[in-house]
């Protein structure tokens, strides 16, 4: 999942499974980059959900700044096209 707006100050990422399994991860432009979750210009968080599978997701957002929260959801190889048109304009 992408957030496509790169001047959040902190984010969390939260997706909870039918059964209770959690996944969390942090971002935001506080954070080093070494530290995201997928190394990208923008927020990507991975998120695994199999054919048939239902899970909450849960984004909390913070911003000394104006918050915008563009979300768009790919699979793998979408991401990688995506990320290839950004850099080739």
């Amino acid at each position: 999942m992408e957030i496509g707006y790169q001047f959040l100050d902190s984010i969390e990422f939260y997706s909870i499974g039918e059964s209770g399994d959690l996944t969390y991860f942090r971002g935001g432009d506080l954070l080093p980059f070494q530290d995201r979750a997928i190394s990208h210009h923008n927020f990507v968080f991975p998120l695994d959900i199999k054919v048939g599978e239902t899970r909450t997701i849960l984004i909390r957002v913070e911003s000394s700044s104006t918050v915008q929260v563009p979300l768009a959801i790919y699979t793998t190889d979408a991401l990688r096209k995506s990320e290839r048109s950004y850099r080739l304009g």
